[in-house]
Parts: C-alpha cells; structure tokens; sequence
C-alpha cells in the first residue's frame, strides 16, 4: 500500500470515504421519502404554564 504511507492519509480517505457513504445514504433517503425532512410543529404552550 504505497498510497497510505501516513495514518493521516490514511485517516483522511476513510474520513472521506464515510463521508461519502453518508452524502448517498442522505439523497437515496431523500428520494424515497420526497424531499428533505420538514419541522415539526412547536407545541402550544399554555398560559398556566408560561406564568409558572
């Protein structure tokens, strides 16, 4: 393994390989599901509460 002759190097292609892995895990995601997660609704907060 002539291209690995650092752990840095070595650290920095499985970092980008991961990230990578993630970046297709996150559109194939996104694909099955229509598009990017939407935000949930804040819960309403009671009056009672708020002046605890």
């Amino acid at each position: 393994m002539t291209i690995y002759r650092s752990p840095v190097t070595r650290w920095a292609s499985i970092a980008f390989g991961a990230g990578v892995g993630i970046g297709s895990a996150y559109a194939e995601c996104s694909r099955l599901f229509d598009g990017p997660p939407t935000k949930l609704p804040l819960p309403k907060v009671s009056e009672t509460a708020a002046q605890l």
